[in-house]
Formats: structure tokens, C-alpha cells, sequence
């Protein structure tokens, strides 16, 4: 696939099923050599437990998709102009750039609202993503959800 199949769009409620539907698949399986299979399925519950949760953000951040014709095949978001929330690739359109062209365009948002660094809270996963756009980790971060603990790293970069 190359970049100019790709369309970078804004998301809206109404993409909220697909969306959750690439992160539940994107976690279970990109996801599935760094955690455990019981911290994937309480990870991948997010958008059934917390919908309204994810439907403010929608709203509320600055949340894109990256499509092909009528696939869903990455989104990201920014939220507070400088933390990246959410950054997730569809585990059929693994590197194939739609990770970057994600960044590409919450980091050129971040610079147009004159912010000078970029943090987020990234999986064992994206890491050596993160890390290859010039990010450094700050700290280790561990999250309780029902029960089970995920280890993911705050991470920041100047811009």
C-alpha cells in the first residue's frame, strides 16, 4: 500500500464501532508477545466498558483515522494539544507507514498550536515506535485494570 491510498480524516461518534473494533483486534493480536492473555482481554474491553469514556474523546480531541477506500486502518489523537492518546494501526496494515502518517499529522497539529514537546503513554509494543521518533522514556507506568497490572512507559520528545 503506499501513502497516497492513504486518506487522513477526522473521526467522529459515528466511527466509534469501527474504531473500537480495530483496537480490540489491534491489541489481541499486535499486542499478544508482550502481555499476558488476560491483560490483553481486560486492555482490549476498554471501549465496552468505558464507551461514553471514549465517546467524550472523540469529541474532544484532536482524533483522526487513516483510511483506504472504506477501511479503518489506523487512528490517533491528540488531547490537551500535547499528549498523544491514542495511536493504534490495524494488525492487517502493519508496517506499511500508517503508523507514521498517524504521527506525522498529530505532531504537525502539535507544532501548529506552538507546543514544544509531545508526551504520551506507550505499550511494550510501540516503544521501539516511539523511541525510532526521537521519544525517550521517563518513567515505567504501572496500570491496574479489573485485577490484572499493565506495564506501559511515559515517554516524551521535544519538537
Amino acid at each position: 500500500m503506499s501513502h497516497q491510498e492513504i486518506s487522513i480524516l477526522h473521526a467522529s461518534r459515528s466511527d466509534f464501532d469501527r474504531m473500537s473494533r480495530l483496537f480490540r483486534e489491534t491489541i489481541l493480536h499486535t499486542c499478544r508477545n508482550d502481555y499476558t492473555p488476560e491483560q490483553l482481554k481486560v486492555w482490549a474491553s476498554s471501549p465496552e466498558r468505558r464507551k461514553e469514556s471514549w465517546l467524550k474523546r472523540i469529541d474532544e480531541q484532536y482524533f483522526i483515522l487513516a483510511e483506504s477506500g472504506d477501511e479503518l486502518l489506523g487512528m490517533g489523537s491528540l488531547e490537551d494539544d500535547d499528549y498523544i492518546d491514542f495511536l493504534y494501526v490495524s494488525n492487517r496494515h502493519l508496517r506499511k507507514g500508517i503508523a507514521k502518517a498517524l504521527y506525522n499529522s498529530l505532531e504537525q497539529k502539535a507544532l501548529d498550536l506552538g507546543v514544544k514537546s509531545l508526551k504520551s503513554d506507550v505499550s511494550k509494543t510501540a516503544r521501539p515506535f516511539f523511541e525510532k521518533q526521537g521519544f525517550k522514556v521517563v518513567h515505567e507506568n504501572q496500570n491496574h485494570i479489573e485485577g490484572e497490572i499493565l506495564i506501559n512507559f511515559r515517554m516524551e520528545k521535544v519538537i
